[in-house]
């Protein structure tokens, strides 16, 4: 009845009410869930096919199916159905959320805290309607586990004090040589510093390794003669998805922990990275692309009562994956790399460029790859 009216929130918290919890541990390892029902882990659970007897498996960089060797709990005729609402109740509010405020930075604003991600919300002040990040507790968690808010300080933040902060962060790294120099020179005395680097580099070894086993026992089992269990085969997926993930989660936790898990990249291929973003803005520098440019750009951003800490990336293998990626995309990834070696040493880091994108900043100090901002 919860799915058919299309609330899952009121459903996550009436299976709260009554007593029903979920294991933290996930069988195979990976990382912990929460012990409650929320709107994302309920959805994700209706969504999930191996409650249908189906499981999913990666052949080739290519996800396929495959039927389980454990029977289904649930019919695929509501499985279908309970789907096809939700789909229908994500899209059918589409129309409005094109006049919502453009929250540039949701999904990757955290409270430094008590590292609680905030989400952008609205609120409605005595005249007009504002724009917040606020802490996701408090709004899909905290609304169906009681006791579960927070009240950090600042609770939340409004989305025109922290926007224009970031955003001219954003515009110094993109126009200003000096900047991006430093950031890449503390970002590499940063990582050879940390000991994460050496462990991080193994995990993603240990990744790239069970995911080419995986893609081998796939093509076995795709070929094996009907007369043949694939149990065996089952079970040894398993085993390697549970290696897997926990190289996945040690990956998480490095991170998490500020580990420096990507050697930071070339200076030259870092201009060209940054270029291409600033050819992307000056064709369109609508909320939407602004939005784009800041995920390219930022890995998180950290508040504290104090000020605002702008994680900017600076991974060698992010950065050229993002350049193979607009190569791909675009022709024009070559003429923008043949201008940035034209130009000279004394010459402008970029050409002309609108007032509205040339609002810079100041900052504090280079840390660790961070520019600290206030």
């Amino acid at each position: 009845a919860f799915i058919r009216e299309g609330a899952l929130m009121a459903a996550a918290k009436w299976l709260n009410e009554q007593g029903y919890r979920l294991k933290c541990n996930k069988e195979g390892g990976g990382p912990k869930r929460h012990g409650y029902f929320t709107v994302d882990n309920l959805q994700a659970m209706l969504r999930n096919k191996i409650y249908i007897g189906v499981r999913n498996f990666r052949q080739k960089g290519e996800v396929k199916e495959t039927e389980a060797v454990w029977p289904p709990i649930v019919s695929r005729d509501e499985f279908e159905q309970a789907n096809a609402i939700l789909s229908k109740n994500k899209s059918c509010n589409k129309n409005a959320m094109v006049s919502r405020y453009p929250y540039i930075l949701s999904g990757f604003v955290w409270c430094k805290v008590c590292g609680d991600r905030l989400l952008g919300k609205s609120a409605h002040g005595k005249y007009e309607k504002y724009g917040y990040y606020e802490h996701s507790i408090n709004t899909k968690k905290g609304a169906v586990v009681p006791g579960l808010r927070h009240h950090c300080d600042p609770r939340r933040i409004r989305a025109t004090d922290i926007e224009p902060l970031v955003w001219n962060a954003i515009v110094e790294l993109m126009t200003n040589e000096k900047v991006a120099g430093e950031l890449l020179l503390e970002a590499t005395k940063s990582h050879r510093r940390n000991p994460g680097s050496k462990v991080a580099e193994r995990c993603r070894q240990t990744v790239f390794s069970v995911d080419q086993q995986l893609e081998n026992l796939a093509e076995r089992l795709s070929s094996l003669p009907a007369t043949i269990a694939p149990t065996p085969i089952f079970r040894q997926m398993e085993k390697l998805e549970g290696i897997k993930g926990a190289a996945q989660l040690r990956l998480s936790q490095l991170d998490q922990a500020g580990a420096t898990v990507d050697a930071p990249a070339e200076l030259k291929d870092y201009r060209l990275f940054l270029a291409t973003l600033r050819e992307i803005l000056r064709a369109s520098d609508c909320p939407k692309t602004k939005t784009f440019i800041a995920r390219q750009l930022i890995k998180n951003i950290q508040v504290t009562p104090e000020a605002v800490f702008v994680n900017f990336m600076t991974g060698t293998s992010y950065v050229q994956q993002f350049l193979r990626r607009e190569a791909g995309q675009t022709g024009d990834l070559k003429a923008v790399s043949e201008a940035e070696n034209k130009k000279g040493t004394d010459e402008n880091f970029v050409g002309p460029l609108s007032p509205d994108f040339l609002r810079v900043g100041s900052s504090n100090s280079l840390t660790n790859g961070r520019r600290d901002w206030i």
